[in-house]
């Protein structure tokens, strides 16, 4: 923003010492002129002074609508600024919606890696419960070894007795 505003001083600045500047050597020019022409002549007529004041009337137009075309830029360079100003402010409110997405970008990752290390858990978890699983399915095992040689058991004494 600060070159823009240094850049539009500048040119202010050199448009008006140009004018000033073409102004002067229109006005000096036309001064020489007259007076050399006198101090050729001694005798300047009328219809070449008008002459020389008609040209210098076509450089001021010609100054003035320069002027004209200078101050329509210069309305066009505000407009400018102003797009710019615009642009600006809009930069900026972007980069506060890239602040935020980043701290949610930022939250997501973290509560991803809470995700992910609780499935870790989980299956440390299951895999102690399958070797629970495993254990109890063994004793469940031993266990019916020791319910049937219960149940042979209990047959035998049962036929002793029935014998006897």
């Amino acid at each position: 923003m600060n070159k823009e505003k240094n850049m539009k001083g500048w040119l202010k600045r050199k448009v008006k010492v140009t004018q000033s500047l073409m102004v002067g050597i229109l006005i000096m020019g036309g001064l020489v002129g007259v007076s050399v022409s006198a101090e050729a002549n001694e005798y300047v007529s009328h219809d070449e002074l008008d002459r020389e004041l008609d040209e210098l009337d076509k450089e001021v137009v010609k100054i003035w609508k320069n002027t004209a075309g200078v101050k329509a830029n210069k309305e066009r360079l505000e407009v400018a600024e102003v797009a710019i100003s615009g642009n600006t402010n809009a930069v900026t409110l972007n980069a506060g919606r890239l602040d935020t997405t980043e701290a949610a970008t930022a939250e997501n990752a973290h509560e991803i890696t809470g995700n992910f290390d609780r499935t870790v858990a989980n299956k440390e978890a299951i895999k102690s419960s399958k070797k629970l699983i495993h254990a109890n399915e063994d004793g469940i095992i031993a266990n019916r070894g020791v319910i049937q040689a219960t149940k042979t058991e209990l047959k035998d004494q049962l036929m002793n007795i029935e014998s006897d």
